[in-house]
């Protein structure tokens, strides 16, 4: 910003301000995502999956002071945090994950202490939320999944959500789920 304050004689201040809404073409975040991304794919029922079981969307507004070195003066700034979190201790699932980022959105995601992948892109967020939003008691089967008539795009979904909150009893030999949401699996039809 600095260039190009110094080349229109302005100051930094005035040019964020006046292109405060406006995206920068370098921010991966603004980018348009690509056509593996469109519609609901297999790989993209199985990163819902994984999202409805381990994952939760967060939204923060915070308030900061910051030093401006120059007025050597404070000012309250305010910033805006959108992200989505997928969780999970098991080095598989979180490979799985990364590998679907990458295929559906062309997006490398990294491993954030070991347990956590923190997805920030806008327009990925955005897809995403045309399906469901994220978290323990929020999310239902999306619509377009509910009606496919594609076998496999619902099988994935449902091993995707069996990975991250399903058990398997060796002693009663039984698989169980486990949510705190009161969603019913149950009427997914797989037929």
């Amino acid at each position: 910003m600095g260039d190009i304050a110094q080349d229109l004689c302005k100051s930094e201040r005035t040019i964020n301000r006046y292109t405060c809404g406006i995206p920068h073409p370098m921010k991966s975040s603004y980018g348009k995502l690509p056509e593996s991304s469109l519609g609901l794919s297999e790989e993209k029922a199985e990163i819902l999956g994984f999202l409805f079981s381990e994952g939760t969307e967060y939204e923060i507004n915070e308030k900061y002071l910051e030093f401006h070195k120059k007025r050597n003066k404070h000012y309250t700034r305010n910033r805006k945090r959108h992200y989505i979190e997928f969780s999970n201790t098991d080095d598989t699932l979180l490979k799985r994950f990364q590998y679907l980022m990458q295929k559906v959105y062309a997006h490398k995601v990294a491993v954030l202490n070991g347990s956590t992948i923190r997805i920030r892109p806008i327009s990925i967020i955005s897809d995403l939320n045309k399906y469901a939003t994220f978290g323990s008691h929020k999310w239902s089967i999306p619509k377009d999944l509910m009606e496919s008539n594609d076998i496999r795009i619902k099988s994935l979904f449902c091993r995707a959500l069996f990975d991250g909150d399903g058990t398997l009893d060796i002693k009663k030999k039984e698989v169980r789920y486990d949510s705190l949401n009161n969603c019913k699996l149950c009427s997914l039809p797989l037929e």
